[in-house]
């Protein structure tokens, strides 16, 4: 390409750029900068490691869940609950006997392998200032003991004592283990683990047949045998809103259900009329459902 002639005389005029002369100390500033970035990023690898291993061993412990066959909730000043494991279902079985919320208590399990955020030996601390001197809850995992101490102000967690050692974990568990009873307690109407031999109403009985049909008395010629399975389904599966201990209430309409189960006993509810909508109460677990 030609350059114009005032292009080529710009070009003649124009100041050459000058070398930059050799630093020596600058040189050694940069290398310097250098191997202390370098140094900084393997103290963070490093450090990212061991917390990745901290966090790992920061388990509370390292016992089977699975194996658990008896839990054991004890609060100040309230009665005592324990749930018992049979078949693989969990009932309650103190202050009285009935299904537990599966659900609820496979949480309550969780705490076993939960994970702490600080931990700390209790030598050298005096517990009383953690809330443990007495523990706001205790539970019991068959043998193992676990003490709640007072919440911790700042991050919002819980101490918790597990034998000589106090941990420090988020506060999931305190409010399920310290809820009334009730919270705890199955919400279906007839638990999995019963089989029902018959459903008296007032109107009319369902019961099994033989041949594990059901059937209606007295007949109804505009109901089948899908029908009847249809509603015994519906029952099987009821579940409800909510559960509440409760006084025999006042506003009963006098209606009764009867479920009969194959084991010989038999569940009675008390129809509830208030308002817009219907419950259950069962009077010999004081439990409106």
């Amino acid at each position: 390409m030609r350059l114009s002639p005032a292009a080529r005389r710009f070009g003649q005029n124009a100041e050459k750029p000058k070398p930059v002369p050799h630093d020596p100390i600058r040189k050694r500033v940069v290398v310097n900068a250098s191997l202390l970035a370098i140094v900084l990023l393997l103290a963070a690898g490093s450090w990212l490691s061991v917390k990745t291993d901290s966090d790992k061993n920061s388990q509370l412990s390292d016992i089977d869940k699975n194996l658990i066959q008896q839990i054991r909730i004890l609060r100040p000043n309230q009665n005592e609950i324990v749930f018992r494991k049979r078949n693989r279902h969990w009932f309650l079985s103190e202050p009285y006997e009935i299904a537990a919320n599966q659900l609820r208590i496979s949480s309550v399990l969780n705490l076993l392998d939960a994970n702490s955020v600080q931990q700390y030996p209790l030598a050298n601390l005096n517990p009383a200032e953690f809330g443990l001197k007495p523990a706001k809850a205790t539970v019991y995992f068959d043998e193992h003991v676990f003490h709640f101490g007072s919440d911790e102000p700042i991050g919002g967690n819980r101490y918790l004592q597990v034998g000589e050692m106090l941990h420090l974990l988020a506060d999931n568990h305190f409010p399920l283990v310290t809820a009334g009873v009730d919270t705890l307690i199955d919400r279906k109407l007839i638990p999995e683990i019963y089989d029902v031999a018959a459903y008296h109403l007032a109107e009319f009985t369902i019961s099994e047949t033989d041949s594990l049909g059901w059937q209606i008395d007295p007949a109804d010629p505009k109901l089948n045998a899908n029908n009847l399975q249809h509603w015994v389904d519906q029952w099987r599966s009821a579940e409800a809103i909510d559960v509440a201990l409760t006084q025999q209430p006042n506003n009963q309409d006098g209606r009764k259900i009867t479920v009969a189960l194959n084991n010989d006993e038999t569940i009675y509810f008390d129809i509830i009329q208030r308002d817009q909508w219907q419950g259950l109460f069962r009077a010999d677990r004081k439990l409106a459902y």
